[in-house]
C-alpha cells in the first residue's frame, strides 16, 4: 500500500505430474490454492495478480525479481532438511535476485 504497488502472488511448480493426472488439474490446483491463500489476508486496495507458471520456482523467481521492489518468500520445508535456515529457493534469491529478498518462516 504503501508503494502503491501492485502484488504478484506467483505459484510455480517444477515437477511432473502424476502419468494420470492432467497438468490443466495441477494448474487448476494451484490457482485455487492462490485464491485461498489470498482470501485469507486483507489486501485492501492493493492491485493482486495471481500467477500460476509450470517452471522452476527459483529461476521464475529470480527472473521476476528483475521487476519487482521486492521479493517475499514464504519457507514451507519442502525439502529433506526443514530445520535448516534456508531452503535452496531462499538461498538462491539472495545470492542472485535484482531486488531485496525477504523471507518469511512459516509454522505449517
Amino acid at each position: 500500500r504503501a508503494r502503491q504497488a501492485p502484488l504478484v502472488v506467483l505459484h510455480a511448480w517444477a515437477d511432473s505430474p502424476p502419468p494420470h493426472r492432467d497438468p490443466r488439474c495441477v494448474t487448476e490446483a494451484g490457482r485455487r490454492l492462490l485464491g485461498e491463500r489470498v482470501l485469507a489476508h486483507d489486501t485492501g486496495d492493493v492491485e493482486v495478480e495471481q500467477v500460476v507458471v509450470h517452471a522452476h520456482p527459483r529461476r521464475e523467481l529470480v527472473e521476476r525479481s528483475t521487476a519487482a521492489q521486492l521479493v517475499v518468500l514464504g519457507d514451507r520445508g519442502r525439502g529433506g532438511f526443514p530445520g535448516l535456515l534456508l531452503g535452496s529457493t531462499g538461498q538462491a534469491l539472495l545470492h542472485h535476485a535484482a531486488c531485496p529478498v525477504l523471507l518469511v518462516r512459516t509454522t505449517a
